[in-house]
C-alpha cells in the first residue's frame, strides 16, 4: 500500500510524504487516533521509508530493505511488545530499550522502534522513556500509537510530532470499500460504513466477518433486554459482550444503530421493520427522549473506551445507566 492510497486525512499525508522526501524524520512521532484508524499502516509506511535503500522515491517496495519490512524481518525495525496482566510497558523494558537504542543500526541508516498503544505505559515508565527522548540518538527514530494522548505526560508528547488521524467521510470510505471489496454488495458496503463511522479499519473487520451477525444478535439481546422488568436480563446481555474488546466495540456500534432506528419509528410507522424487531419494540415503550439518552450514554461509553478504560468497568457502567434511564421511564 502507498501512502497515497491511504483514505482521507489529506494534511497528514502531506506532512508525513515532505519528512520522508526531504529525509528529515523527527526523532519521535506520536500517532493519536480510535482503534481501526490507520496508525499501525502509517507507522509502518514511516518506518519503511527510512529503511529504503533506494535513491529514489522512498519507499520503493522492491529493494531489499523495503522487502523485509514488509516480510516483519528487518533488523532494524524493532515493535517493542506491552507485558503484564494490564499489557502496559513496563519501566525494566523500557530501561532496556534504552540501552539498546544507541547501538548502531545493523543495515539502514536509522533504527525504528514502534510503540503501540504507548497510552497504556506505565508513569514510571513514562519518565524512563522521557529520558531517551530529551537526548535521543541521531540514529534512532521513536513511532508510537495511542487511542488518546490523555494518559501520557506533557513532557512526553512535547517532545514527539503529533498527528492525530481522524476517521473519513461516508463518500470517501465508500468508495475505498467499493475498490478494494468488490465482493460485497452497494447495500452491504453502505450498511458497513454507517456502522464504522468513517474507521476504515473498523469498516474492513466488519466486511470480512459478513456484518458480523453474532455481533448484531448480542445488540440486538441488548436493546430486549431493556425492555424486562428486571436487570438480570441485562447483565447477561452485556457480560456476554464484555467477554471480548472487539465484540463490545462493535456491538455498541450496533446497539446506537438499533436506538436510532427506534426514535424514527417514534415518529413513523416504518414498514421496513417486522413484529418483533427490537427497534420497533423499544419505540413502543419508550419515548424519543429515553431513546436519545440511551444514545448518549453509548457514546460517553465508546469515548471511555478510546481512553482504555478496563472493559468489566464498563460494561457495569453501561449497564447501571441503561438500567437507569428505562427504570425512570418505566
Amino acid at each position: 500500500m502507498k501512502l497515497s492510497d491511504f483514505v482521507g486525512n489529506e494534511n497528514i499525508k502531506e506532512q508525513v510524504a515532505a519528512i520522508i522526501d526531504k529525509n528529515r524524520f523527527p526523532h519521535a512521532i506520536l500517532l493519536q487516533g480510535e482503534e481501526g484508524i490507520g496508525k499501525r499502516t502509517i507507522a509502518f509506511m514511516i518506518a519503511k521509508a527510512a529503511v529504503c535503500s533506494s535513491l529514489g522515491k522512498k519507499p520503493c517496495n522492491s529493494c531489499i530493505d523495503c522487502l523485509k519490512a514488509d516480510a516483519k524481518t528487518h533488523p532494524d525495525i524493532a515493535y517493542p511488545k506491552a507485558t503484564g496482566g494490564t499489557k502496559s510497558f513496563r519501566v525494566d523494558a523500557i530501561r532496556e530499550i534504552r540501552e539498546n537504542a544507541y547501538i548502531l543500526p545493523n543495515e539502514a541508516k536509522f533504527k525504528i522502534y514502534i510503540f503501540e498503544s504507548v497510552d497504556k505505559m506505565t508513569e514510571q515508565a513514562q519518565n524512563a522513556f522521557l529520558k531517551l527522548l530529551e537526548e535521543p540518538p541521531k540514529h534512532v527514530i521513536f513511532i508510537l500509537t495511542c487511542n488518546s494522548f490523555d494518559s501520557l505526560l506533557f513532557t512526553v508528547r512535547s517532545r514527539c510530532q503529533i498527528f492525530s488521524i481522524k476517521p473519513v467521510s461516508d463518500i470517501k470510505a465508500i468508495a475505498f470499500l467499493s475498490l478494494y471489496y468488490p465482493e460485497f454488495s452497494e447495500e452491504e458496503i453502505e450498511k458497513t460504513v454507517k456502522l464504522s463511522h468513517g474507521n476504515i479499519g473498523r469498516a474492513i473487520t466488519i466486511l470480512k466477518n459478513s456484518l458480523d451477525n453474532k455481533t448484531y444478535a448480542v445488540a440486538r439481546d441488548i436493546g430486549t433486554a431493556l425492555l424486562d422488568d428486571t436487570e438480570w436480563e441485562l447483565l447477561a446481555a452485556i457480560g456476554k459482550a464484555s467477554k471480548d474488546r472487539n465484540l463490545f466495540i462493535l456491538s455498541l456500534d450496533y446497539l446506537e444503530l438499533i436506538f436510532r432506528d427506534a426514535c424514527i419509528l417514534c415518529y413513523s410507522k416504518n414498514k421496513y421493520f417486522p413484529e418483533g424487531d427490537a427497534a420497533k419494540n423499544l419505540s413502543r415503550r419508550f419515548g424519543s427522549n429515553a431513546l436519545v439518552k440511551f444514545i448518549r450514554i453509548l457514546q460517553k461509553t465508546k469515548k471511555y473506551l478510546d481512553r482504555n478504560v478496563g472493559i468489566n468497568f464498563l460494561a457495569m457502567y453501561l449497564c447501571a445507566n441503561l438500567r437507569k434511564i428505562a427504570f425512570k421511564e418505566n
